[in-house]
């Protein structure tokens, strides 16, 4: 009967619920100019100031372990080093490294010899769009290491008439905070005026094709690892180079030897070497808990010891290669390990770590019972 009917029910949800609806409406339209913002930002983006140019090639790689001086890996195969604080280019060598696998260059290797091998790494690293250039770079003091598409890893060496300035560890610098006489201080100022319009007229910063106060020397090549693809380099503390590479090793190299004049790099044997379940992708040094992790090429991380260089546990995240893996310290004191993957997905995955020792629990590292995954 008519008494019966319930009118409510014919009437659309979105009128009793005006509210909510109305609601529901600005966030997807929220999040729809967000969406916008950042697609926007991403293909028509302006960098509000530049430190320094390197000049008529593409920044592939960066590190900045002896901060403000960094050291850059080009697309065309170069190796740049540079000050941002003076804004400067203070040593470079050109086309060093192979732009392609496939591209024989100034640089023939053993690795080229199976082309296939090496074009599977680089897909495994960098997916179907490759840029190309220089694998990777690191810094320590004087002596600068570069890895690229023709195998193995060179040594350099900066000569410049000034000395360069003292090693100040990112880290160092995160945990006391920027001074603002300091070098990172100075930087976020730079950064900071530049959103303000200040230091963002590009002719202000020296040109890659002014003169260049120092040479890198080349010191040679290291040995054992010519005839696999190193995709990533580390130093320590310590004075040593840590490699990671497509064969599944990591190898550390006590390669500050190389001031001795007696000493000959080619002739240098690892100190330590570690194999593991597949290609290492990437790699970490975490110091503080003596602990490094390497993201590997079948989706999994893998911890070593630094001290001894061993492997000693692993976990798998992915079924996709992992490609890039980070120790980190939270704010709360507590560790955690990241691992992003090929999929766009990353891991967070707690460390146990005994408080008394700061030292990462061998048997059970991975807190699994508390990871997270993010899409």
């Amino acid at each position: 009967s008519q008494d019966d009917l319930d009118f409510k029910s014919l009437l659309p949800t979105t009128y009793l619920h005006s509210d909510s609806f109305l609601e529901a409406d600005l966030r997807r339209r929220s999040e729809s100019i967000i969406n916008e913002r950042v697609y926007d930002n991403w293909m028509s983006a302006h960098c509000p100031t530049t430190f320094v140019s390197v000049g008529q090639d593409w920044v592939r790689r960066v590190d900045m372990e002896t901060f403000p001086i960094a050291v850059c890996g080009g697309a065309r195969g170069g190796v740049y080093v540079v000050n941002l604080e003076e804004k400067k280019v203070i040593a470079k060598v050109d086309e060093v490294h192979n732009v392609q696998v496939d591209t024989g260059g100034a640089n023939p290797s053993k690795v080229n010899r199976n082309i296939e091998m090496a074009k599977q790494a680089m897909e495994k690293l960098y997916g179907k769009i490759d840029g190309g250039g220089v694998l990777s770079v690191a810094i320590r003091g004087d002596l600068v290491a570069s890895a690229g598409r023709e195998g193995g890893v060179r040594l350099w060496k900066i000569e410049r008439c000034d000395p360069l300035p003292p090693v100040k560890s990112q880290e160092h610098e995160e945990e006391r905070g920027p001074e603002r006489d300091s070098a990172l201080g100075k930087l976020s100022r730079l950064a900071g005026n530049a959103t303000k319009g200040k230091n963002s007229d590009r002719s202000e910063f020296k040109n890659i094709n002014d003169v260049v106060e120092g040479k890198l020397l080349p010191l040679g090549s290291l040995k054992g690892l010519d005839k696999t693809i190193v995709t990533c380099l580390k130093f320590d503390s310590k004075q040593r180079l840590w490699a990671a590479a497509y064969d599944g090793t990591t190898r550390a190299y006590d390669v500050f030897k190389c001031n001795d004049s007696n000493f000959r790099i080619s002739g240098q044997k690892p100190i330590f070497r570690a194999d593991f379940t597949d290609s290492v992708l990437d790699m970490h040094l975490c110091e503080e808990l003596n602990v490094g992790a390497c993201a590997t090429a079948d989706g999994g991380v893998a911890l070593f010891a630094l001290d001894t260089g061993t492997f000693f546990c692993g976990i798998m995240l992915f079924e996709v290669a992992a490609r890039s893996v980070l120790i980190l310290k939270q704010a709360n004191g507590s560790f955690a390990v990241l691992c992003g993957g090929s999929n766009g997905a990353i891991h967070h995955i707690p460390l146990n770590v005994d408080v008394e020792t700061n030292r990462v629990d061998e048997d059970r590292p991975f807190d699994v019972s508390d990871s997270t995954d993010t899409a």
